[in-house]
């Protein structure tokens, strides 16, 4: 029964010391991003501003081409860091995935069904 309590105690030890290894690098990602939106590839720069103020968990926050970010997650889980989260306009709810490339560069894609839109983007990180 000790042997099993100690298994089970150094168990949750090590997943506990896993998580906040993997939480510490999530701060990385706060901070201001800017964001090509160029809506074809030959397509003049249309630069927005994403910008992260908190993780809390897999909870995100912050704004993304002027409007807070809702629903917020993150996902560290696998060999890369993943954002996902909402933001609205007038018109339309839009559905924004980040993959961090880098501790510089993002990856993203903006889904709007209202406005038949599917926008793959990428950022850099400025501040």
């Amino acid at each position: 029964m000790k042997n099993l309590f100690v298994t089970v105690v150094l168990t949750a030890f090590s997943l506990i010391t896993l998580h906040a290894q993997s939480v510490e690098n999530l701060p990385n990602i706060l901070g201001t991003w800017e964001v090509d939106l160029r809506p074809s590839p030959d397509s003049e720069p249309f630069i927005q501003y994403l910008v992260i103020t908190e993780i809390s968990g897999t909870s995100l926050k912050g704004t993304f081409y002027e409007s807070s970010l809702e629903d917020g997650l993150v996902n560290e889980k696998f060999d890369s860091v993943f954002l996902a989260f909402t933001t609205n306009d007038q018109s339309s709810t839009y559905y924004h995935f980040i993959k961090l490339i880098d501790g510089n560069r993002i990856e993203g894609l903006t889904y709007s069904r209202n406005r038949n839109l599917i926008q793959p983007w990428k950022g850099r990180r400025i501040e």
